[in-house]
């Protein structure tokens, strides 16, 4: 009988350990669908704080915004190190090509920075500086898109990230107003 009853009680601890992942599961859903309820874009909000696994840093107001202008942060790591690929590959670019990029790894140094700032900003409670420092994110990275580059592939990634930043000004916006 002592095997029988050894397996009743793993059946039983599995089925409560799946029921519990579900209920986290649920739980933190909840919480992306509540942050990403008022932003602009909110199926890039609701995809972007999926994949980042964040939601357990998510408790208090100020953790989401910092959890927004990191998902941001983290998309413009990522097209930098894209541009600076380009940059090294960069024999088969065309002079003006190779300039724009060159201008590009400049615009999204600067854009990174900024959202730094932001951070830094929060820490201090200047939340108009903030929203001013995201937005000019913004800016720099239109400015590489203006840019003769040619990479369809850096356009819609600076598209992206825009979306982004417009997100986090939001969010921003509803946890910090």
């Amino acid at each position: 009988m002592k095997p029988v009853t050894n397996n009743v009680a793993l059946v039983l601890s599995f089925f409560i350990c799946l029921s519990s992942v579900n209920s986290n599961r649920l739980l933190d859903n909840n919480i992306i669908n509540e942050i990403c309820a008022d932003v602009t874009y909110k199926d890039i909000c609701l995809e972007s704080f999926r994949n980042e696994n964040t939601t357990n840093d998510l408790k208090g107001k100020s953790d989401r915004v910092v959890a927004a202008v990191k998902i941001t942060s983290n998309n413009g790591t990522e097209i930098a190190i894209h541009i600076e690929k380009s940059l090294d590959q960069s024999k088969g670019l065309k002079p003006e090509s190779k300039t724009a990029f060159e201008a590009c790894e400049a615009n999204y140094d600067t854009a990174l920075k900024k959202l730094e700032d932001t951070l830094e900003s929060m820490e201090n409670e200047e939340y108009e500086k903030m929203k001013e420092d995201v937005s000019s994110a913004i800016d720099d990275a239109n400015d590489c898109d203006k840019g003769q580059h040619g990479d369809p592939v850096l356009s819609e990634k600076t598209k992206l990230f825009c979306k982004l930043c417009e997100n986090a000004i939001d969010i921003m916006s509803k946890y910090l107003n």
